[in-house]
């Protein structure tokens, strides 16, 4: 779908979105007494509608042959939404977790999860190929399918960037490599990190346990792990590269020579690495606010949650 043309990529995202709406569907209709599965369903169908509308907008204006290329702020809206999706189907799943529903039988509780299984299988699947459609084009120019692989695991350097500056030393200074946009996914980093680390130590009533015990916390002793190792790779990046001698015996170590490189970037600069880290942190957080959101006390996993998703939207395949 994604790495295909763009009239494929957007109609199959369409006919995906509205299969994901039909996972939201079967919950509402099977369980109409719980409250909070009624409101994540809801919020996710409304999510997946808009999604399958704006694609099929896409592919109308393709077809009318009014289509250039995607404009950024629908690239922004469109991996926001997929991202809030996903989002919504791991707390969805979360929630139907905790009430205890079977995975087998022929019972309304079993036919929920499945359905939602179905759907976070989905939704990744989704999330992966929008990476293929974030790389339709460059420079006005459509990509073949082989170049748009090749982007997901292409570094994507700051001196490449419009506003940005390289890592190293000397080009663009201290406002390149930390500019408005790096600044503020770390300190909504930062934020998530922290109150992620609260929920772990147990400072909140919410009482998951030790970090063994149950899937819920292994999910969040995960969960804030990853997050804060996103956090520390590009600031341990730039300290790297503001010595010249540790940037080159690095640079020699992961490329086998230094003399065809000029910087050493952080692994979430590669657009790959970056969503499957991001993703399974969105999927562990949102997890264990379903198990948990009927809890009083879930505000700090909430904000934890928040602040994350504001990072994946705001960092998106840059860091």
């Amino acid at each position: 779908m994604g790495f295909l043309s763009p009239n494929i990529n957007h109609i199959s995202h369409f006919i995906v979105s509205l299969g994901l709406a039909v996972t939201f569907i079967i919950p509402l209709v099977n369980h109409p007494g719980q409250r909070f599965v009624n409101g994540i369903s809801g919020i996710g169908l409304v999510a997946s509608g808009v999604q399958a509308i704006y694609h099929f907008g896409v592919w109308l204006s393709i077809m009318l042959k009014s289509y250039e290329k995607e404009l950024p702020a629908g690239i922004v809206a469109r991996n926001l939404l997929t991202s809030i999706i996903l989002v919504v189907t791991t707390l969805l799943m979360g929630r139907l977790y905790a009430l205890g529903l079977p995975l087998e039988g022929s019972s309304d509780g079993a036919t929920s999860r499945i359905f939602n299984i179905i759907g976070l299988c989905a939704v990744g699947v989704m999330r992966f190929l929008d990476l293929g459609i974030d790389f339709t084009h460059e420079k006005n120019k459509e990509l073949a399918t082989a170049d748009k692989f090749m982007k997901l695991v292409d570094v994507q350097c700051a001196s490449e960037m419009d506003g940005e500056g390289d890592l190293s030393q000397g080009k663009g200074g201290f406002c390149s490599v930390f500019n408005a946009r790096i600044v503020m996914v770390h300190m909504l980093l930062l934020a998530s990190g922290i109150f992620a680390s609260i929920v772990v130590g147990g400072q909140n009533n919410i009482k998951l346990g030790d970090v063994t015990s149950t899937y819920l916390s292994r999910n969040m002793f995960a969960a804030m792990i990853l997050i804060w190792i996103h956090f520390i790779l590009y600031p341990i990046a730039v300290a790297i590269n503001a010595c010249e001698n540790c940037r080159s015996t690095c640079i020699a170590i992961h490329c086998g020579k230094a003399d065809d490189c000029t910087t050493l970037e952080s692994l979430n600069r590669m657009p790959l690495v970056r969503s499957l880290v991001a993703g399974g942190v969105l999927s562990c957080l949102s997890f264990v606010l379903g198990g948990i959101i009927a809890s009083s006390n879930a505000a700090n996993l909430m904000i934890a949650l928040g602040a994350y998703l504001a990072a994946d939207a705001v960092g998106r395949n840059v860091v």
